[in-house]
């Protein structure tokens, strides 16, 4: 009952699984791994992926938790000119977000801090 009572309930019965596991083999090999993201693209403190790039008034953009961490932990000065810098001084930088982004949807595997691609989906989710 416990697999029909989720499957009642909005989740993925025994036979869904299969398709998700279809879906995700399908995603990963249309995947373009055939550059590296554009340095403008990546953080100066995560090297990853823009998510939520925020811009210091030095010019300079970083990971929003990046640099709030930074801030926190470390001093408030910018990590790259090390003038003074504060929260408030932070501004989102919605056209990085977006161009970022955008790359992102052809390169599926620099998502692969957040979750492996390469993982077996029983991993983390799924039924026992």
């Amino acid at each position: 009952e416990g697999a029909e009572g989720a499957e009642g309930a909005g989740g993925l019965g025994p036979g869904d699984w299969e398709t998700v596991r279809e879906m995700l083999d399908a995603v990963r090999r249309e995947d373009d791994r055939s550059d590296e993201p554009p340095d403008c693209f990546c953080c100066k403190l995560t090297f990853e992926v823009f998510r939520d790039p925020v811009v210091a008034p030095s010019g300079h953009s970083y990971e929003r938790v990046a640099v709030m961490e930074h801030l926190r932990k470390v001093g408030k000065f910018d990590p790259v000119t090390r003038g003074p810098l504060v929260e408030s001084d932070l501004r989102p930088n919605h056209s990085l977000r977006n161009a970022a982004h955008e790359w992102l949807n052809t390169h599926a595997w620099a998502f692969a801090d957040i979750i492996n691609p390469n993982q077996e989906l029983a991993e983390f989710t799924g039924p026992p």
